[in-house]
């Protein structure tokens, strides 16, 4: 059985570029995937995985508040439509 911080795999954060990526014009996915996975993301605790994920979104995110959490809404949404962002894997999103 693996670890619960396996939720945050490589495949889950690919997937959360490709929804980044249709949310924020400017988005660079291979300078997102780079800060996640730093040296120390392998030794990683969930929540320590978690709030990197929180951190390194936050460097894409608008400064504007209002405009920032239109795009968490935008994230959100964007998931749901693909049958998806329901779990403990999102709950990052409002951290």
């Amino acid at each position: 059985m693996s670890a619960l911080k396996e939720i945050y795999s490589p495949v889950f954060y690919d997937r959360l570029a490709k929804v980044l990526e249709n949310n924020i014009p400017s988005f660079n996915t291979n300078r997102f995937l780079s800060k996640v996975f730093i040296s120390a993301f392998q030794n990683m605790e969930l929540k320590e995985r978690m709030r990197h994920t929180t951190l390194v979104l936050h460097e894409f995110m608008p400064e504007s508040y209002p405009d920032a959490v239109q795009l968490i809404f935008n994230i959100i949404e964007d998931y749901r439509n693909q049958g998806q962002g329901e779990g403990l894997a999102f709950i990052f999103l409002p951290d």
